[in-house]
């Protein structure tokens, strides 16, 4: 009996642009909820935040810029590299996860008292790496691609049983 893991027809890219659109929402999301969680707050309670966590919201936009540096390159550039015998979807899907962890270190710092600028530049660069990596019907084919390779190795396997 023959399992079949994707349905005939219809159009075998949509997983890419919604979970790629998805992802590129979330860092939009993000940004939106630190800028309402900050519009609920007084100019008080904002100076205070700000002077209580001052170094360590210091020390933690340095790490993480240092490390959305790192995150960038090895999604963007280093990733597809590492990874080349690997299925593409799943190569995808762990460049778009690097990217979205840098619009988490903006939220984070949002939350910690970063001003909104800073928070929204890490933002930014997430949300730009995730737009650099919108699907491309290269990918889309070479993931159909190994997926038919991998179903002829199954059957193949299957039959010679």
């Amino acid at each position: 009996m023959t399992r079949q893991t994707q349905p005939q027809g219809g159009n075998p890219g949509l997983i890419f642009y919604v979970l790629w659109g998805a992802m590129v929402g979330s860092g939009f999301l993000y940004a939106l909820i630190a800028y309402i969680l900050r519009a609920q707050m007084t100019a008080e309670q904002i100076a205070k935040r700000a002077t209580e966590s001052a170094a360590m919201v210091s020390l933690l936009t340095m790490t993480f810029a240092a490390a959305s540096v790192a995150v960038g390159v090895l999604a963007l550039f280093a990733l597809p590299v590492l990874m080349k015998s690997a299925h593409p979807f799943m190569v995808f899907i762990l460049r778009l996860a690097l990217c979205e962890s840098i619009c988490v270190y903006g939220f984070i710092l949002s939350m910690m008292g970063a001003s909104l600028q800073v928070s929204y530049s890490f933002m930014g660069a997430g949300i730009f790496c995730l737009v650099i990596l919108m699907p491309t019907r290269e990918l889309i084919e070479a993931a159909q691609k190994a997926n038919e390779e991998a179903r002829n190795r199954r059957r193949d396997s299957e039959s010679a049983d």
